[in-house]
């Protein structure tokens, strides 16, 4: 967990650090004249963009401890299937998969990352506690597996 976590949240901080020296004082687009402020006539209506819009920075350092919170839990995952399995090509092959499959649904576990989108709390809360329970239902299960064939 730790090694995952930390070279995704050292990786992320980073790119936020740069972008903050270099495009700091940012507000405004260059096809707008007056500073970024919150429409709701013309933007999402969901109580977590407008404070993502309002606060991106704040936004940006929650994403980024919550994406690698993710990363630390699937490199925990990763790490349990291989420990149980031995077969390298058959782990890679097995954690991209189950990392890959809440991408494909309607309600994507891409939602979970992505800040400053349209989605509130009832898309996104859900997303992110069925992705965790699968991640560490695969972590248990791996280790109830080697377990097994050890006293076997």
């Amino acid at each position: 967990f730790i090694v995952s976590f930390t070279i995704v949240f050292v990786g992320l901080g980073l790119n936020l650090i740069l972008s903050q020296i270099v495009f700091n004082g940012g507000t405004r687009t260059r096809f707008d004249s007056e500073p970024l402020k919150y429409d709701s006539f013309v933007m999402a209506e969901t109580f977590l963009f407008e404070i993502s819009y309002t606060h991106p920075l704040t936004t940006n350092i929650v994403y980024i401890l919550i994406t690698a919170i993710f990363a630390g839990v699937l490199g925990m995952m990763g790490a349990a299937l291989a420990i149980s399995i031995h077969e390298r090509k058959m782990v890679y092959a097995l954690t991209f998969a189950i990392w890959f499959i809440p991408i494909l649904f309607k309600n994507s576990s891409m939602h979970i990352f992505q800040p400053f989108m349209e989605y509130g709390f009832n898309v996104v809360v859900p997303v992110a506690i069925w992705c965790i329970v699968l991640y560490i239902l695969v972590i248990i299960t791996a280790i109830i597996w080697e377990k097994k064939i050890v006293e076997v």
